[in-house]
């Protein structure tokens, strides 16, 4: 984790903690342990200088994103079937690096394919 009284760009502070959100997300099958993980990426960046309002805000921008559009996660979420729900939901979103990877192969396999033609007997 970058501590963030170090020089790099300003955007690589947010996509840390969005990364570590939705590594949280992604991998936490229940809600007590993504609350588990939540809690422990606010530790770690508090730890590393980021001010506490600093880490409010990409918190708020994390939720929003995942179009539960409230200001604290654990006060629209507190039953485990609701968090599943959206778990699955989000889960079943393409990202963009899933879709560009995806872009490749099909480019691939339309360039291996052999063009076909019709032998006139």
């Amino acid at each position: 984790m970058l501590s963030f009284k170090s020089d790099h760009p300003r955007h690589a502070f947010a996509n840390i903690i969005r990364t570590a959100l939705f590594r949280a997300f992604r991998y936490s099958s229940t809600l007590q342990e993504f609350n588990h993980e939540r809690q422990y990426i606010q530790l770690i960046l508090l730890y590393n200088d980021y001010p506490v309002r600093y880490i409010r805000h990409h918190f708020r921008n994390f939720f929003s994103h995942l179009s539960i559009g409230a200001t604290y996660f654990a006060h629209i979420i507190q039953d485990e079937h609701e968090y599943l729900q959206l778990r699955h939901q989000v889960l079943a979103k393409v990202t963009p690096g899933e879709h560009a990877r995806a872009s490749r192969i099909a480019s691939q396999i339309d360039q291996n394919k052999p063009l076909t033609t019709t032998d006139s007997l």
